[in-house]
């Protein structure tokens, strides 16, 4: 990585088959850490995503990575970001090893080994079809073709989905190292897992909510405000019952 990380999102708006999907969305963040977008389903968490990296263009705003207006233009946004969409539950019929996978999509052999041994997968795996993976296993060769690509900036959608507890615990742990050095943007339905290695937490629904340390915006009044009556509070935590 040869810049230090930081995003700015300014106002902006996106609107798809004529729907408003973000409205005056504005943030900013410097420096490597961990970044939680937090909403339900049609929240705009994805759009999002793909419109920092340039897949989609606002209708108005614009993003900044690493002090570069990179604002519609994937092929510019991806010299700072890479960008993991959100995997299928099942990978049937995918053929490719991890090794494969990753010097097919231009990493070196180097590069590709030590990210997968940055990810914790253990060499034994590298030659083994990924669809005769683990889910977990799955996910973590996907966020070590990102990784591989050595950007300061990586977008994951919904790392955490479709993979068992155990996994996910493991893989919100390699998570923590990762975001100790990278700038990572990270969407989920239920925050908890990653909380405690959270820099900053973004509250969306179409638009920003709140946002800021964990701490001063996962409160119950916020919460509510975006998952509306899913927000409730057991035994002096916040929970969301959302169905995702």
């Amino acid at each position: 990585m040869h810049k230090e990380p930081s995003l700015e999102v300014k106002n902006v708006t996106v609107v798809l088959a004529g729907r408003p999907v973000l409205e005056g969305v504005s943030f900013s963040v410097e420096g490597p850490g961990l970044v939680q977008i937090l909403g339900p389903n049609g929240a705009g968490k994805t759009t999002l995503l793909k419109t920092i990296v340039g897949l989609v263009r606002p209708r108005r705003g614009r993003i900044l990575l690493c002090g570069v207006d990179v604002t519609g233009n994937p092929r510019l946004a991806t010299r700072y970001a890479a960008y993991l969409p959100q995997l299928p539950p099942s990978m049937h019929g995918y053929p490719l090893t991890p090794l494969e996978l990753l010097s097919f999509t231009g990493v070196d052999e180097g590069r590709a080994r030590a990210a997968l041994r940055q990810l914790g997968i253990d060499e034994e795996y590298w030659g083994t079809p990924i669809d005769r993976l683990s889910a977990g296993l799955r996910q973590r060769v996907f966020i070590a073709q990102a990784i591989a690509r050595d950007t300061p900036i990586v977008l994951l959608d919904e790392p955490l989905s479709s993979i068992d507890p155990a996994a996910r615990a493991e893989l919100a742990d390699t998570l923590r190292g990762l975001a100790e050095e990278r700038l990572l943007l990270i969407t989920s339905h239920d925050p908890a897992i990653l909380l405690p290695y959270t820099r900053l937490l973004i509250l969306l629904k179409r638009r920003v909510y709140a946002a800021g340390p964990p701490r001063e915006v996962l409160t119950l009044e916020n919460a509510r405000k975006v998952y509306g009556r899913a927000a409730l509070l057991l035994g002096g935590h916040l929970h969301i019952a959302d169905s995702h």
